[in-house]
């Protein structure tokens, strides 16, 4: 139970690295190519298991709720595409909250 537990930090700990890098071009959906070695490893991550993963997408207040509810939801998406191309076939939901819990 013990190297089970290691191995759970393990992969909070990947996918904390990822969500605290992860960084996109002012007001766009693209990705900072400085985020791709934390997506990385998260992709990998998912490669060795069956997990599912949720993606929830947030913006700050800056813009109309409007825009930032799509913007929020294309970048929870540009992940998603990313993760996909990097050859993961687990499940991924894109959601996007916008400004409503930045």
């Amino acid at each position: 139970k013990k190297k089970k537990r290691k191995k759970d930090d393990k992969e909070e700990e990947i996918v904390q690295e990822a969500v605290d890098n992860l960084l996109f071009k002012m007001n766009k959906a693209i990705i900072e190519e400085s985020s791709y070695d934390s997506l990385n490893k998260v992709a990998e991550l998912l490669k060795e298991n069956e997990k599912s993963l949720e993606l929830i997408g947030h913006t700050d207040s800056v813009g109309s709720s409007a825009y930032n509810q799509t913007l929020s939801e294309n970048r929870a998406n540009a992940v998603k595409d990313y993760l996909i191309a990097q050859g993961v076939t687990n499940e991924i939901s894109a959601i996007g909250k916008g400004e409503d819990r930045p």
